[in-house]
């Protein structure tokens, strides 16, 4: 029988090997080099390999639960942002609808005026006829900022309400500085038919824009009713106050900003990472509606849920920790085992010699 030298450092795979080549009846003195040699370097080879894979076990479970941990945790912000996302859509479209339906209503009660106003035989054309129907429709629709009566030469003559009229009356629409203006008012003497201008600056006050409905008495242009309307004011009274708490609300009207909540808009707006854009028609324009989350809202879309992603590694970690020590504790216990078992062998093996020489003893004496 061949002898083997083995050189193995690992001092928890001694015993293991030492049973292994006493099993084998194998006496380890000086190298041999032949076929033994090799399936027992084979042996060791595995045996490493086993001690090198207990090593990478407790990581592998670290990183297979952890990585579970963080996908659950992606897959909540994800269900989050989903949620966010789907509530300003909803909340623009709610917008849209609302301000839509608030400025067709808006000029149907001017049409409704315009026509009731040269209705009338004989004509009634007086300033205090004209404040009534004004007051009236004023005080059932909100949204107008002013009711104007306008000559035919483009001069402000009536308003309402008083507060209004006293920064429009006698002002003309020749001498507002967009041309825009002028030409709009043009179009609706010339088309005979309502013309609504662009937003501008109005004489009122803020950002907002006019319609110009012509009154036609018997076949010329009587003068023209006039409904201003200030872009504030508008999306205040669609809006509730609530949904300024959550969003901010941009609105453009050909990509020139003509309404934003708050000083801090744009730049709060550029800070989160999504939009919601519609379409806001109206008779004579269209708005383009952006609608972005405050950080309120938006944070439960942020990577927020921390206690949960650290209570998915704590407990991955845990079970990791868990598990090599009870590879230790395995460990432990062959050898413990090992150690025993080679402590019983060397003993009976140091009780056969004595036997053996107690009885040459008595075969000699």
């Amino acid at each position: 029988m061949p002898f083997i030298r083995l050189q193995f450092s690992p001092k928890k795979m001694y015993y293991r090997v030492q049973n292994c080549w006493r099993r084998k009846k194998l006496q380890i003195t000086t190298p041999v080099k032949d076929e033994s040699c090799v399936s027992w370097d084979k042996l060791l080879f595995a045996m490493k390999v086993r001690l090198h894979l207990k090593k990478i076990f407790p990581l592998a479970v670290f990183f297979l639960f952890g990585g579970m941990a963080v996908a659950l945790w992606q897959n909540q912000n994800s269900h989050q942002r989903e949620l966010v996302v789907r509530h300003a859509e909803t909340s623009a479209e709610q917008i849209q609808i609302r301000v839509q339906g608030l400025m067709n209503a808006r000029i149907a009660s001017l049409k409704l005026l315009a026509q009731r106003w040269v209705e009338r035989t004989p004509p009634d054309f007086r300033r205090q006829r004209f404040l009534q129907f004004a007051d009236a429709i004023y005080t059932h629709y909100p949204g107008f900022t002013a009711i104007n009566w306008v000559d035919p030469a483009g001069v402000i003559r009536w308003g309402f309400p008083p507060a209004e009229e006293k920064r429009a009356k006698g002002r003309s629409v020749y001498d507002h500085k967009d041309p825009r203006y002028r030409e709009a008012f043009e179009k609706a003497g010339k088309d005979r038919k309502y013309a609504v201008t662009p937003c501008v600056e109005i004489y009122q006050g803020g950002v907002g824009f006019d319609i110009f409905w012509p009154l036609i008495y018997a076949d010329k242009v009587q003068g023209y009713l006039e409904g201003v309307f200030q872009v504030r004011l508008i999306v205040d009274t669609c809006l509730a106050g609530k949904i300024f708490e959550d969003y901010w609300v941009r609105i453009h009207e050909d990509e020139r900003l003509i309404y934003s909540n708050g000083a801090a808009g744009r730049d709060c707006a550029e800070e989160i990472p999504f939009h919601v854009f519609r379409e806001i028609r109206i008779p004579g324009k269209t708005w383009q509606l952006e609608l972005s989350p405050k950080a309120a809202i938006f944070k439960g879309a942020n990577p927020q849920n921390v206690l949960f992603l650290t209570f998915g590694l704590a407990i991955s970690a845990i079970l990791s920790f868990l598990i090599y020590r009870l590879f230790q504790r395995m460990d432990m216990y062959r050898e413990s085992r090992d150690y025993a078992l080679h402590e019983v062998r060397e003993r009976k093996r140091v009780e056969n010699k004595l036997l053996e020489r107690e009885e040459r003893l008595k075969v000699l004496f």
